[in-house]
């Protein structure tokens, strides 16, 4: 059986990817500040009562060492990130940057993953920049998420890899009816992306991207590196 941790996995993207990967049979355990989603979505959700939920703190090595939640697992699927730095809920002294999310994150998890353990596949949630006009808007967003791109996909190649195989997958707008204000918006966006000839990139519901990702990192005999745009999702 696969044994897949999801670093984030209690939130929007991460839940998604918890779902399917249950439904595929997988044994998924979740890494997140928060530990378990809420418990009215926890009833309603079969297949995400069957999650081994940790909490732990994965900007720091200690916090992914401390939950054990790297043992075992086949898989690693980094779902952590933020559109709005800053932005979550947390005291002002305790909210974090794009970089903490995408960039330190990534490093911590490379950190504790030791050479000598049967090779992980990895795989990284990063983000479309939008033909160029996304990253114009927020550049420490696109910054981070593009320096975690590459420390990931660097470790899939060489003599010794430290990573058997990494997937990169690069959504745009990314909507679902768990959070429900994002589906209007979405069908406002698509219809702006459908009638200026793809100079956005469409929106994907979140269910399509959770299982574009996971169906990469389960083909056989897949390159070593592989990126996902928004068009192969």
């Amino acid at each position: 059986m696969t044994h897949v941790l999801v670093l984030g996995g209690s939130g929007f993207v991460g839940r998604a990817v918890c779902r399917d990967a249950v439904q595929r049979g997988w044994q998924v355990t979740s890494l997140s500040r928060s530990g378990a989603p809420p418990e009215t979505i926890l009833a309603q959700d079969t297949a995400l009562r069957q999650v081994d939920w940790k909490r732990g703190n994965a900007i720091e090595e200690e916090g992914i060492r401390a939950s054990a939640a790297l043992e075992g697992c086949d898989v690693v699927v980094h779902c952590i990130g933020t559109l709005v730095e800053g932005w979550g809920g947390l005291p002002s002294d305790t909210r974090r940057t794009y970089d903490d999310l995408s960039l330190k994150t990534t490093q911590s998890l490379l950190a504790t993953i030791s050479p000598n353990s049967p090779r992980k596949a990895v795989g990284y949630v990063s983000a479309n920049d939008f033909g160029y006009l996304g990253s114009a808007i927020l550049p420490g967003y696109y910054r981070a998420k593009r320096q975690a791109e590459t420390l990931l996909l660097n470790q899939a190649v060489g003599e010794s890899p430290l990573l058997r195989r990494v997937v990169v997958i690069r959504p745009g707008l990314i909507y679902g009816w768990e959070r429900p204000a994002t589906v209007p918006v979405a069908w406002i966006y698509n219809l702006f992306a459908f009638f200026t000839a793809g100079y956005a990139p469409m929106g994907k519901p979140v269910d399509a991207v959770a299982r574009t990702l996971l169906n990469a990192l389960e083909a056989p005999e897949a390159s070593p590196r592989q990126i996902i745009e928004v068009d192969q999702i």
